[in-house]
């Protein structure tokens, strides 16, 4: 099979957590991130429970499937970790009647049946995110979460979820990070050297946290509302170009 990736970008990804949400979250929850140009990334609060999606990652991968009918690609799909829903809970309060290991629980569960939705539906592969795991480490006095040594506290609560798949093949995902304009080349040359730790059959290539190729964001550095979405398509096509022909060269 050959190395599946997400044809069509982050479009199977939910864009806002709060919409995503079957609860009402608050819109004052913690900073997710404080990007180096001071614009802040905020996510919402839980106010109550029970914890559950309101839309699912699967949902949308049914919609996108239907773009790798008729070609060689297999698809993948990227879930939210649930180490990043963890900071939807108040860091030093609690929620009145539903407390942080009711949380967890559901938290847990919500992403598993978001992982196995996705496989139900076609996926070949399916990661989770963990820019958080980064941001964990940087003690940003602008951002206190960063500070309270929560990294162990995100791996223990993505490996619960990975520990409910430890038999399934395929399960696992070697990633290519997107740090700036790849050529195709560049993309497969990074698939296979990761096969050399990653066994050839959980590797995939996706995008790095945040990638919206549908983005009319006028960035500040930059200028044009078009900038990032440009780039982004042809990171898309470096991408799938590129696991195609790793995908050759390592005769999967």
């Amino acid at each position: 099979m050959p190395i599946p990736t997400e044809i069509v970008g982050s479009l199977p990804r939910p864009q806002c957590i709060g919409a995503g949400l079957a609860s009402n979250p608050a819109a004052d929850g913690q900073y997710f991130a404080i990007l180096d140009d001071n614009r802040p990334r905020q996510l919402p609060r839980l106010k109550s429970g029970p914890f559950q999606y309101k839309t699912h990652v699967y949902q949308n991968f049914k919609k996108s499937a239907p773009n790798a009918e008729g070609t060689r690609h297999a698809m993948k799909s990227a879930v939210i970790a649930p180490s990043m829903l963890y900071s939807l809970y108040p860091l030093n309060g609690s929620v009145e009647g539903y407390s942080k290991d009711q949380f967890v629980k559901g938290l847990v569960n919500e992403c598993e049946k978001d992982i196995r939705g996705c496989f139900e539906a076609g996926a070949k592969r399916v990661s989770m995110d963990f820019t958080e795991g980064r941001l964990a480490s940087k003690k940003d006095s602008r951002n206190p979460w960063t500070g309270t040594e929560l990294l162990k506290t995100f791996v223990d609560l993505n490996n619960q979820v990975l520990d409910r798949f430890r038999q399934r093949k395929g399960s696992t995902l070697g990633s290519v990070p997107v740090l700036e304009v790849e050529t195709a080349d560049e993309v497969a040359g990074d698939i296979i050297e990761a096969s050399k730790y990653i066994a050839k059959d959980q590797l995939g290539a996706t995008d790095d946290y945040g990638f919206n190729p549908f983005s009319i964001d006028g960035k500040p550095k930059h200028g044009s509302p078009d900038f990032a979405s440009g780039v982004a398509m042809q990171k898309i096509k470096a991408r799938v170009d590129g696991a195609s022909m790793a995908s050759e060269k390592l005769s999967v």
